[in-house]
């Protein structure tokens, strides 16, 4: 008896899948920096009392780094995204494609907001925090709704069907 070929699964489950992805992504981040804030406040900032003072330093890095990953990010998910709009390919190819553009804005994304995590942690000033905050908007912004997939994608009323079924 010849077995049959399972499918690898519908769009709907491709769009699944990318969502759990980008959930356990920004849960990663969150998760941090709940920890690193709740040793705070059982422990004095890494750099010590001693240590020299920094200005601020990781402060401005932190903010500084923010802008640039974001300013990659926008530029590659822009220039992706028009290549994947532009295309005949289906909609399964769309969607990897699209998987791996969102993948590399959240990987930009949390690289920054991990980076002002750790920054928080040297140096135990909350301001640094602002870029964690509004790194995980950029990163929520991005999610990967149907609703949002059909926009950034310019998905023509076939392909919409074959998402939302």
């Amino acid at each position: 008896m010849m077995e049959t070929e399972k499918p690898d699964g519908t769009v709907k489950d491709e769009l699944r899948g990318m969502r759990i992805l980008v959930i356990a992504l920004i849960i990663g981040v969150v998760i941090m920096a709940v920890t690193i804030i709740g040793l705070k406040f059982f422990v004095s900032p890494a750099t010590g009392k001693g240590a020299v003072p920094s200005k601020n330093l990781f402060l401005y890095m932190s903010f500084g780094i923010a802008f640039f990953c974001l300013l990659a990010a926008w530029i590659s998910y822009k220039k992706k995204l028009a290549i994947i709009k532009g295309s005949t390919m289906s909609l399964r190819s769309k969607l990897a494609q699209y998987r791996s553009v969102v993948i590399m804005y959240m990987a930009l994304c949390e690289g920054a907001a991990l980076f002002s995590v750790i920054a928080f942690f040297i140096e135990g000033k909350f301001p640094v925090l602002i870029v964690t905050a509004v790194m995980l908007v950029f990163m929520l912004r991005k999610f990967p709704l149907s609703e949002n997939v059909i926009r950034e994608l310019e998905l023509d009323w076939q392909e919409q069907q074959e998402l939302i079924k």
